[in-house]
């Protein structure tokens, strides 16, 4: 089965339940007991866990929490909104929920958090000549997703921030050019889907590093209905007791005829170090 027709089949559309867009959110209405009358669902682009789309958000997250979020029985509108937005758009109400958000001190005085994670991201990159025959050293070049957490594992290299649409893409066609020596991804495997359905043509050597694998949540805005979050909360928890999310991504690689790709994990000693 060719990629095209994989990636359609992971599309998933909420039809006349939701819209996708990119536009500002509108102005919030309830009814007359408090309950939005539709939510606003902010989402970074990052393919393919994540991919706005004309026709209904698509990719990896979407399909994994798609029956989490039609439980709610609410109209969604889906919205585009870099990472370094997200928590204004959230304090300010403008966003009821954000799809996966990592949790930090400052984040959390504006926003609420699900109890448990929805996921776990390791933190690791891809490159394209293997590290036994090209190891990274201080002078080399790391492109990652602006906004993105990055491991001091990582930051003894140069770092070169690419934001704005189809960023993933940019950073594969950036290492295939030899403009970088190293992409960063939160889960390196899946890089090699994102290189495929760009044609992009680039052999991929992915690393993992040890221990830096960070739980990952569904923010929410504090005008949320308790109620709401609990249900959402609930049903996250019925969706990772039946599969977690890496079996589920190791699943859809294999259902449709791809292998995941094998990922070497490394010590953070194997890296460049960055100054104290």
């Amino acid at each position: 089965m060719n990629l095209d027709r994989w990636m359609s089949s992971i599309i998933f559309s909420f039809g006349v339940f939701c819209r996708a867009s990119v536009e500002a959110a509108p102005q919030e209405k309830k009814s007359a007991v408090g309950v939005p009358l539709q939510l606003n669902v902010g989402m970074m682009e990052y393919h393919p866990f994540l991919i706005p789309d004309d026709d209904g958000p698509k990719g990896l997250i979407i399909e994994y929490t798609q029956d989490m979020l039609a439980s709610l029985e609410l109209p969604l509108t889906f919205q585009t909104v870099p990472i370094n937005r997200s928590v204004e758009q959230l304090r300010n109400q403008q966003l009821d929920i954000m799809l996966v958000l990592y949790k930090t001190p400052d984040r959390e005085k504006s926003v609420l958090y699900a109890q448990e994670p929805l996921l776990h991201l390791g933190q690791g990159f891809c490159t394209a000549v293997p590290m036994e025959l090209k190891p990274l050293h201080a002078g080399s070049r790391l492109a990652y997703v602006r906004g993105t957490v990055i491991p001091k594992a990582l930051q003894g290299m140069t770092q070169f921030p690419v934001a704005g649409d189809r960023a993933q893409e940019r950073m594969l066609q950036m290492l295939h050019k030899g403009r970088v020596d190293a992409v960063h991804s939160p889960m390196p495997g899946v890089l090699v889907l994102a290189a495929q359905h760009a044609n992009i043509q680039v052999a991929l050597h992915c690393y993992e590093i040890k221990n830096t694998r960070l739980p990952v949540y569904l923010g929410f805005s504090k005008g949320l209905p308790t109620a709401l979050k609990r249900k959402l909360e609930i049903m996250q928890q019925k969706r990772i007791a039946k599969e977690d999310f890496d079996t589920f991504v190791k699943r859809r690689f294999m259902s449709q005829g791809f292998t995941y790709p094998p990922v070497t994990f490394i010590e953070s000693s194997q890296l460049p170090q960055a100054p104290d």
